[in-house]
């Protein structure tokens, strides 16, 4: 049985829960690691407790996408997503500072402590986190499609020298 609606085919959606989070995601260059890599990315800003509505509609809209989010606190974002998604798509989470833990150690815990069976995975913390998690995401992605495997050797090549790159052999 198939299932048609009129969303589109984004193969990431990045998710943050609030505007102040923006400037980590924009600083990071997330978005253009996923473009150079040839992988459709879309950015929405949705909050959780904020308006959980929305966030329904956007896992609707994109029932296949591997999800980025980027909170602090509690960070429940992400295993909101998750839930809503029934555990069947990545949710890769980044872990935002806040004015109680600069640190973004509450968020960090929060996204490392999901129920067994509700997979998250955990990034990074800030900027960092959201360069970690695009990678991710590409090479998740890149599982079915050689060119995205291929524009992400390039970009590692570009931006990691050949030098600093060890590679295990064994």
């Amino acid at each position: 049985m198939s299932y048609e609606n009129d969303r589109d085919e984004t193969d990431v959606v990045f998710v943050i829960g609030s505007k102040s989070d923006r400037s980590f995601f924009d600083d990071s260059k997330a978005g253009e690691i996923l473009t150079k890599c040839g992988v459709d990315w879309e950015l929405s800003i949705c909050s959780t407790h904020r308006n959980e509505p929305d966030l329904n509609t956007l896992v609707f809209r994109h029932p296949m996408a591997v999800y980025v989010t980027g909170a602090g606190m509690a960070a429940q974002l992400a295993g909101s997503i998750a839930a809503k998604t029934g555990a069947l798509v990545p949710v890769i989470g980044v872990a935002l500072p806040s004015a109680e833990f600069p640190n973004a150690m509450d968020a960090l815990l929060s996204l490392t402590r999901m129920p067994p069976g509700t997979p998250v995975l955990c990034a990074g913390i800030g900027k960092p986190g959201f360069v970690n998690a695009a990678i991710a995401a590409c090479q998740i992605v890149g599982v079915a499609r050689e060119e995205v495997r291929e524009a992400l050797r390039k970009y590692r090549e570009e931006s990691n020298p050949p030098a600093q790159m060890g590679v295990a052999r064994g």
